[in-house]
Protein backbone atom coordinates (compact mmCIF):
# COMPACT_ATOMS: atom_id res chain seq x y z
CA UNK A 1 0.00 0.00 0.00
CA UNK A 2 1.20 3.41 -0.85
CA UNK A 3 -1.05 6.38 0.13
CA UNK A 4 -1.21 10.39 0.70
CA UNK A 5 -3.45 12.32 2.60
CA UNK A 6 -2.85 16.15 2.28
CA UNK A 7 -4.96 18.39 4.73
CA UNK A 8 -5.59 22.15 4.08
CA UNK A 9 -7.98 24.56 5.71
CA UNK A 10 -6.89 28.24 4.29
CA UNK A 11 -3.83 28.70 6.67
CA UNK A 12 -2.19 25.67 7.30
CA UNK A 13 -0.89 22.44 5.78
CA UNK A 14 -0.16 18.70 7.12
CA UNK A 15 0.48 15.42 5.39
CA UNK A 16 0.05 11.74 6.14
CA UNK A 17 2.32 9.11 4.01
CA UNK A 18 1.32 5.27 4.97
CA UNK A 19 3.69 2.93 2.91
CA UNK A 20 2.60 -0.81 4.00
CA UNK A 21 1.68 -0.13 7.68
CA UNK A 22 3.55 2.68 8.73
CA UNK A 23 3.01 6.19 8.43
CA UNK A 24 4.84 9.76 8.37
CA UNK A 25 3.68 12.72 9.39
CA UNK A 26 4.83 15.93 7.65
CA UNK A 27 3.59 19.07 8.79
CA UNK A 28 0.37 19.94 11.11
CA UNK A 29 -1.90 22.34 12.31
CA UNK A 30 -4.71 22.36 14.51
CA UNK A 31 -7.87 21.59 13.41
CA UNK A 32 -10.26 24.13 15.41
CA UNK A 33 -13.77 22.51 16.50
CA UNK A 34 -11.46 19.49 18.37
CA UNK A 35 -8.46 21.32 18.74
CA UNK A 36 -6.33 18.46 18.01
CA UNK A 37 -3.29 18.03 15.04
CA UNK A 38 -5.01 17.24 12.23
CA UNK A 39 -3.68 13.94 12.23
CA UNK A 40 -4.46 12.75 15.77
CA UNK A 41 -8.14 13.92 14.86
CA UNK A 42 -7.77 11.73 11.31
CA UNK A 43 -6.51 8.47 13.47
CA UNK A 44 -9.58 9.10 16.22
CA UNK A 45 -12.05 9.20 13.08
CA UNK A 46 -10.69 5.96 11.43
CA UNK A 47 -10.09 4.15 14.37
CA UNK A 48 -5.99 4.14 13.77
CA UNK A 49 -3.65 3.50 16.13
CA UNK A 50 -1.31 6.21 16.60
CA UNK A 51 1.83 4.15 17.69
CA UNK A 52 1.70 2.95 13.63
CA UNK A 53 3.57 6.58 13.00
CA UNK A 54 7.24 5.78 13.26
CA UNK A 55 8.20 9.46 12.32
CA UNK A 56 7.77 13.25 12.17
CA UNK A 57 8.79 15.52 9.52
CA UNK A 58 8.74 18.84 9.75
CA UNK A 59 9.42 20.29 6.62
CA UNK A 60 10.10 24.15 8.15
CA UNK A 61 9.30 26.07 10.78
CA UNK A 62 6.65 28.52 9.38
CA UNK A 63 3.14 28.63 11.95
CA UNK A 64 1.41 27.42 9.42
CA UNK A 65 3.17 24.16 9.16
CA UNK A 66 4.18 23.11 12.86
CA UNK A 67 1.50 23.72 15.62
CA UNK A 68 0.40 20.45 17.06
CA UNK A 69 3.36 18.93 16.19
CA UNK A 70 4.50 18.54 19.89
CA UNK A 71 1.32 17.14 20.62
CA UNK A 72 1.98 14.29 18.29
CA UNK A 73 5.21 13.61 19.94
CA UNK A 74 3.82 13.82 23.63
CA UNK A 75 0.87 11.44 22.74
CA UNK A 76 2.74 8.87 21.16
CA UNK A 77 4.04 6.15 23.41
CA UNK A 78 7.50 5.85 22.42
CA UNK A 79 10.21 7.94 21.43
CA UNK A 80 9.33 9.36 17.60
CA UNK A 81 11.96 10.17 15.16
CA UNK A 82 11.54 13.99 14.43
CA UNK A 83 13.11 14.81 10.75
CA UNK A 84 14.34 18.98 10.83
CA UNK A 85 16.09 20.58 8.45
CA UNK A 86 19.72 20.33 8.92
CA UNK A 87 20.02 24.34 9.70
CA UNK A 88 18.15 23.57 12.87
CA UNK A 89 21.18 21.63 14.66
CA UNK A 90 23.29 24.92 14.35
CA UNK A 91 24.21 26.79 17.52
CA UNK A 92 23.22 30.14 15.71
CA UNK A 93 20.09 28.83 15.29
CA UNK A 94 19.66 27.30 19.02
CA UNK A 95 21.10 30.72 20.15
CA UNK A 96 17.87 32.86 18.44
CA UNK A 97 15.36 30.01 19.79
CA UNK A 98 16.70 30.58 23.22
CA UNK A 99 16.72 34.18 23.47
CA UNK A 100 14.31 35.33 25.74
CA UNK A 101 12.67 31.80 25.76
CA UNK A 102 10.32 32.37 28.49
CA UNK A 103 8.35 35.39 26.22
CA UNK A 104 9.15 33.34 23.16
CA UNK A 105 6.57 34.05 20.62
CA UNK A 106 4.16 31.02 19.75
CA UNK A 107 6.53 29.71 16.53
CA UNK A 108 9.55 29.25 18.39
CA UNK A 109 7.09 27.81 21.59
CA UNK A 110 6.59 24.98 19.50
CA UNK A 111 9.62 24.36 18.63
CA UNK A 112 11.13 23.94 22.33
CA UNK A 113 8.44 21.75 23.39
CA UNK A 114 9.43 19.52 20.22
CA UNK A 115 13.46 19.50 21.36
CA UNK A 116 12.30 19.03 25.08
CA UNK A 117 9.93 16.05 24.38
CA UNK A 118 12.26 13.68 21.98
CA UNK A 119 14.93 14.24 24.62
CA UNK A 120 12.46 12.94 27.27
CA UNK A 121 11.22 10.61 25.39
CA UNK A 122 14.96 9.63 23.62
CA UNK A 123 13.61 10.15 20.69
CA UNK A 124 15.64 10.27 17.75
CA UNK A 125 16.31 13.47 15.72
CA UNK A 126 17.58 13.25 12.28
CA UNK A 127 18.68 16.28 10.35
CA UNK A 128 17.81 16.47 6.61
CA UNK A 129 20.39 18.04 4.03
CA UNK A 130 20.25 16.94 0.45
CA UNK A 131 20.48 13.42 -0.14
CA UNK A 132 20.48 11.95 2.90
CA UNK A 133 18.10 8.77 3.24
CA UNK A 134 15.22 9.23 6.04
CA UNK A 135 13.57 6.85 8.58
CA UNK A 136 15.55 3.60 6.64
CA UNK A 137 15.74 1.63 10.25
CA UNK A 138 12.08 2.85 10.85
CA UNK A 139 10.22 1.77 8.26
CA UNK A 140 12.11 -1.34 7.81
CA UNK A 141 11.75 -2.23 4.06
CA UNK A 142 14.69 -1.73 1.79
CA UNK A 143 12.59 -1.40 -1.32
CA UNK A 144 11.27 1.83 0.44
CA UNK A 145 13.24 5.08 -0.39
CA UNK A 146 12.07 8.27 1.23
CA UNK A 147 15.35 11.00 0.95
CA UNK A 148 15.35 14.60 0.92
CA UNK A 149 15.59 16.41 -1.83
CA UNK A 150 16.86 19.73 0.34
CA UNK A 151 17.84 21.81 1.69
CA UNK A 152 21.90 21.90 0.07
CA UNK A 153 24.69 22.96 1.56
CA UNK A 154 24.26 26.52 -0.01
CA UNK A 155 20.86 27.11 1.63
CA UNK A 156 21.90 25.83 4.85
CA UNK A 157 24.71 28.41 4.87
CA UNK A 158 22.65 31.23 3.60
CA UNK A 159 19.68 30.27 6.28
CA UNK A 160 22.33 31.01 8.89
CA UNK A 161 23.64 33.89 8.01
CA UNK A 162 20.22 35.46 7.59
CA UNK A 163 19.71 34.81 11.06
CA UNK A 164 19.90 38.46 13.17
CA UNK A 165 19.98 37.76 16.90
CA UNK A 166 18.62 40.41 18.75
CA UNK A 167 20.13 42.91 21.13
CA UNK A 168 19.39 43.18 24.73
CA UNK A 169 15.75 44.86 24.88
CA UNK A 170 14.52 44.05 21.49
CA UNK A 171 12.33 41.32 20.65
CA UNK A 172 12.61 38.83 18.23
CA UNK A 173 9.41 38.69 15.38
CA UNK A 174 10.55 36.21 12.59
CA UNK A 175 13.24 33.28 12.67
CA UNK A 176 14.36 33.95 9.11
CA UNK A 177 13.42 35.60 5.64
CA UNK A 178 15.31 32.90 4.27
CA UNK A 179 12.98 30.01 6.39
CA UNK A 180 11.55 28.71 2.70
CA UNK A 181 15.04 28.20 1.36
CA UNK A 182 15.14 25.29 3.81
CA UNK A 183 12.27 23.71 3.45
CA UNK A 184 12.52 19.89 2.94
CA UNK A 185 11.54 18.70 -0.24
CA UNK A 186 10.86 14.70 0.19
CA UNK A 187 10.87 12.13 -2.34
CA UNK A 188 9.12 8.92 -1.98
CA UNK A 189 9.67 5.79 -4.00
CA UNK A 190 8.46 2.17 -3.36
CA UNK A 191 7.37 -0.55 -5.53
CA UNK A 192 4.09 0.66 -6.22
CA UNK A 193 4.92 4.51 -7.54
CA UNK A 194 6.66 7.50 -6.18
CA UNK A 195 6.03 10.85 -4.63
CA UNK A 196 7.24 14.36 -4.54
CA UNK A 197 6.43 16.48 -1.60
CA UNK A 198 7.34 19.83 -2.10
CA UNK A 199 7.17 21.72 1.09
CA UNK A 200 7.95 25.21 0.51
CA UNK A 201 11.04 25.08 -1.46
CA UNK A 202 10.71 28.65 -3.63
CA UNK A 203 12.66 28.56 -7.58
CA UNK A 204 16.01 29.91 -7.31
CA UNK A 205 19.53 28.54 -8.54
CA UNK A 206 20.06 27.01 -5.33
CA UNK A 207 16.38 25.92 -4.94
CA UNK A 208 14.65 23.91 -7.46
CA UNK A 209 17.59 24.27 -10.20
CA UNK A 210 19.35 22.49 -7.93
CA UNK A 211 17.42 19.87 -6.85
CA UNK A 212 16.53 19.42 -11.06
CA UNK A 213 20.26 19.28 -11.75
CA UNK A 214 20.75 16.50 -9.17
CA UNK A 215 18.33 14.20 -9.92
CA UNK A 216 18.39 10.94 -11.09
CA UNK A 217 15.84 8.46 -9.80
CA UNK A 218 11.95 7.31 -11.23
CA UNK A 219 9.75 9.91 -11.91
CA UNK A 220 6.67 10.91 -9.73
CA UNK A 221 3.23 10.69 -10.89
CA UNK A 222 1.86 12.57 -7.04
CA UNK A 223 2.60 15.89 -6.55
CA UNK A 224 2.53 18.37 -3.59
CA UNK A 225 2.64 21.29 -4.49
CA UNK A 226 5.39 23.61 -3.32
CA UNK A 227 4.63 26.69 -1.69
CA UNK A 228 0.73 26.75 -2.42
CA UNK A 229 1.31 27.26 -6.01
CA UNK A 230 3.08 30.64 -6.14
CA UNK A 231 4.60 31.53 -8.91
CA UNK A 232 7.78 31.64 -6.72
CA UNK A 233 7.26 28.28 -6.05
CA UNK A 234 6.96 27.23 -9.67
CA UNK A 235 9.95 25.91 -11.93
CA UNK A 236 9.14 24.51 -15.41
CA UNK A 237 12.14 21.68 -14.97
CA UNK A 238 10.26 19.56 -12.10
CA UNK A 239 7.79 18.98 -15.09
CA UNK A 240 9.29 16.11 -17.27
CA UNK A 241 12.27 15.92 -14.95
CA UNK A 242 11.36 14.91 -11.63
CA UNK A 243 7.01 14.34 -12.25
CA UNK A 244 5.45 13.27 -15.20
CA UNK A 245 1.59 14.29 -15.37
CA UNK A 246 1.35 14.03 -12.01
CA UNK A 247 -2.06 14.15 -9.56
CA UNK A 248 -1.09 17.58 -8.31
CA UNK A 249 -2.03 19.25 -5.13
CA UNK A 250 -1.88 22.50 -3.83
CA UNK A 251 -3.03 23.69 -0.15
CA UNK A 252 -4.79 27.28 0.05
CA UNK A 253 -2.44 30.07 1.76
CA UNK A 254 -5.22 32.84 2.42
CA UNK A 255 -3.57 35.57 4.07
CA UNK A 256 -1.59 36.01 0.53
CA UNK A 257 -4.29 34.65 -1.71
CA UNK A 258 -2.53 31.80 -3.16
CA UNK A 259 -2.98 29.87 -5.61
CA UNK A 260 -4.06 32.39 -7.74
CA UNK A 261 -6.41 30.99 -10.80
CA UNK A 262 -3.81 31.63 -13.28
CA UNK A 263 -0.92 29.67 -11.34
CA UNK A 264 -3.91 26.48 -10.54
CA UNK A 265 -4.57 26.92 -14.64
CA UNK A 266 -0.75 26.46 -15.33
CA UNK A 267 -0.44 23.79 -13.26
CA UNK A 268 -3.40 21.69 -14.80
CA UNK A 269 -1.53 22.13 -17.88
CA UNK A 270 0.93 19.46 -16.80
CA UNK A 271 -0.80 17.56 -14.49
CA UNK A 272 -3.31 14.78 -14.83
CA UNK A 273 -5.83 16.69 -12.33
CA UNK A 274 -5.39 19.17 -10.08
CA UNK A 275 -6.85 19.51 -5.83
CA UNK A 276 -6.92 22.33 -4.37
CA UNK A 277 -7.21 22.04 -0.33
CA UNK A 278 -8.46 24.09 2.06
CA UNK A 279 -11.36 26.50 2.89
CA UNK A 280 -11.41 29.63 0.65
CA UNK A 281 -11.59 33.28 2.16
CA UNK A 282 -15.43 33.27 3.13
CA UNK A 283 -16.63 36.29 1.12
CA UNK A 284 -15.37 33.85 -2.08
CA UNK A 285 -16.70 30.80 -0.60
CA UNK A 286 -19.92 30.90 -3.20
CA UNK A 287 -17.74 30.98 -5.98
CA UNK A 288 -16.45 27.60 -5.09
CA UNK A 289 -16.42 25.63 -8.59
CA UNK A 290 -16.61 21.99 -6.45
CA UNK A 291 -16.13 19.90 -9.25
CA UNK A 292 -14.89 20.59 -12.71
CA UNK A 293 -13.74 17.30 -14.10
CA UNK A 294 -12.89 14.45 -12.59
CA UNK A 295 -9.98 13.08 -14.89
CA UNK A 296 -9.08 9.67 -16.34
CA UNK A 297 -6.74 8.89 -13.35
CA UNK A 298 -8.82 6.24 -11.50
CA UNK A 299 -11.67 6.30 -9.18
CA UNK A 300 -12.85 9.65 -7.24
CA UNK A 301 -14.89 9.48 -4.44
CA UNK A 302 -16.01 13.24 -3.49
CA UNK A 303 -17.75 14.85 -0.44
CA UNK A 304 -17.82 18.37 -0.27
CA UNK A 305 -18.77 21.20 1.83
CA UNK A 306 -18.73 24.85 0.98
CA UNK A 307 -18.54 25.97 4.15
CA UNK A 308 -15.84 23.59 5.42
CA UNK A 309 -12.95 24.58 7.30
CA UNK A 310 -10.36 22.28 5.91
CA UNK A 311 -10.55 19.87 3.54
CA UNK A 312 -8.45 16.83 2.56
CA UNK A 313 -7.36 14.48 -0.57
CA UNK A 314 -6.80 11.42 -0.03
CA UNK A 315 -4.78 9.04 -2.87
CA UNK A 316 -3.99 5.32 -2.56
CA UNK A 317 -3.32 2.28 -4.56
CA UNK A 318 -2.63 -1.18 -3.48
CA UNK A 319 -0.31 -2.18 -6.50
CA UNK A 320 1.67 -0.65 -9.38
CA UNK A 321 -0.39 -2.20 -12.06
CA UNK A 322 -4.22 -0.40 -10.67
CA UNK A 323 -4.96 3.02 -10.95
CA UNK A 324 -4.72 5.48 -8.23
CA UNK A 325 -8.26 5.76 -6.24
CA UNK A 326 -8.66 9.52 -5.12
CA UNK A 327 -10.83 10.18 -2.20
CA UNK A 328 -11.49 14.05 -1.17
CA UNK A 329 -13.50 15.16 1.93
CA UNK A 330 -14.99 18.80 2.88
CA UNK A 331 -13.37 21.70 1.15
CA UNK A 332 -11.74 20.47 -1.60
CA UNK A 333 -11.49 21.78 -6.04
CA UNK A 334 -10.96 19.63 -8.23
CA UNK A 335 -10.27 20.82 -12.16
Amino acid sequence: MLEIIVFGKGYGEAILVRVNEKWIVIDSFIEHKSMQPIALKYFSDKGYDIEDIVGVICSHWDTDHVKGISEIIEQHSDGLSVCLPIAYNDTRFTEYVLFNADETIGITSEFLKVLRLIKKKSGNRVYAISDRNLFQKEIGDPEVCLKALSPNDNQYTKFLDSISIPTKGQRKTHISLEENKISIVAYIKTCIDAILLGGDMENSQDGWESICDNFNDAKCHVFKIPHHGSQNGYNGSVWGRIVDRPISIITRYNPSNLPTDEMVEKIAKESSSVYVVGSRPKKDRSTINIVKKYGDHGTIKTMSMLDADYGYVRIYKKTKDEPWDIETYGAVEIH
